[in-house]
């Protein structure tokens, strides 16, 4: 996958992502202030695996907190994502 790839993809789950959190607006209540959020879908290993590494450096080289938005069907989870640095 190319970076322009991952770049419109992620820019299309996160507009996905946004419509969903504005009409239910409790799924990201309890996010740390700081926090960063990556995406995932099913059935797209290309931009999992991708959005992965990236979710893993920033856990190890910013120290912050690090969420996978994880799309099924129509809907979203955020799980914190754990990484040994």
């Amino acid at each position: 996958m190319t970076k322009n790839e991952a770049l419109k993809k992620n820019f299309d789950l996160a507009t996905d992502f946004n419509i969903f959190v504005a009409k239910n607006p409790s799924v990201v209540k309890n996010l740390p202030v700081k926090a960063n959020i990556i995406f995932m879908t099913s059935g797209n290993s290309k931009i999992n695996s991708y959005n992965d590494k990236l979710g893993k450096a920033i856990l190890c080289e910013e120290k912050s907190p690090v969420f996978k938005a994880i799309k099924v069907k129509n809907s979203w989870k955020l799980e914190e994502m754990v990484a040994i640095c």
